[in-house]
């Protein structure tokens, strides 16, 4: 029994981060139409690689997860979006804790 209530709890505590993670996103669409329309949305977060730092809470990580998505010809663009990515992957951590 103990472990269907386990279950049961998982379950209930999923659809709690599911619910918290999409009105997060909404929110940060508000705030940073601009990136979400760039692709920095919910779709990153449900990837691997967003969904791993997304869970370690690591803006970082998450600013590498987006800027994956496109083929850079210059790494230091890439670096340049990846710093400016991390400060908005800050705020979007911000609002997820709110």
């Amino acid at each position: 029994m103990r472990a269907i209530g386990a279950l049961i709890d998982g379950a209930v505590l999923g659809r709690r981060r599911r619910r918290a993670l999409r009105l997060a996103h909404r929110a940060f669409e508000a705030h940073h139409p601009r990136w979400a329309a760039t692709r920095f949305d919910d779709a990153l977060t449900a990837r691997p690689d967003g969904a791993a730092a997304l869970h370690a809470r690591d803006p970082e990580a998450l600013a590498r997860a987006w800027t994956s998505r496109f083929g850079y010809a210059d790494e230091r663009r890439r670096e340049r979006d990846v710093a400016e990515g991390r400060e908005v992957a800050k705020d979007f951590f911000e609002t997820l804790a709110e």
